[in-house]
């Protein structure tokens, strides 16, 4: 897993930024008051952010696959009027403004 991906999620999952170490991120869930140590390695093992999500009281972060992250970036896509627009639309959009 992409670290940016672990981050996104404990940030999503309501955790923040505690301080920064010379090698490692720690991260606390106000919450539970739970703290992990985050590397900064650019890739993180699954077995470890699961064991970090554990730690902060979270649920696991979902390992995404291209297809998945791609269709969720599309559906999830804001028109430049504002409101968020389905797949279809954004098609639509795309084919009747690029020309």
């Amino acid at each position: 897993m992409k670290r940016k991906a672990l981050l996104r999620h404990l940030r999503q999952s309501g955790c923040y930024l505690k301080r920064e170490g010379s090698a490692h991120s720690l991260w606390m869930n106000p919450l539970t008051g739970a703290v992990e140590t985050v590397p900064r390695h650019s890739e993180i093992s699954d077995k470890l952010a699961k064991k970090i999500c554990k730690g902060l009281g979270i649920p696991e972060a979902k390992k995404w696959n291209n297809s998945e992250k791609d269709e969720e970036l599309f559906t999830l896509t804001r028109s430049p009027s504002g409101p968020i627009i389905e797949a279809a639309e954004l098609n639509q959009y795309n084919q009747n403004n690029i020309r």
